[in-house]
């Protein structure tokens, strides 16, 4: 998948990955935003799963959804 500017974008991350700066629930966050390209969409269509990789030794808090 490749990262997608979105209109809420307050900042750049690591000179490259446009991220917008909010709260949710009263908690600082940061969201990206993604598009699947046509053969990962299709894959999704078909059942197959999308990976979330973290790096490290433990899981922090994190959330996937998609835009309405």
């Amino acid at each position: 998948m490749r990262f997608v500017q979105h209109p809420s974008n307050t900042r750049v991350l690591c000179s490259a990955l446009p991220i917008t700066d909010t709260v949710q629930d009263g908690h600082l966050v940061i969201m990206t935003f993604w598009k699947p390209d046509a053969a990962e969409l299709a894959a999704i269509c078909a059942g197959n799963p999308i990976v979330l990789t973290i790096l490290g030794h433990t899981m922090p808090p994190v959330s996937l959804g998609v835009e309405a």
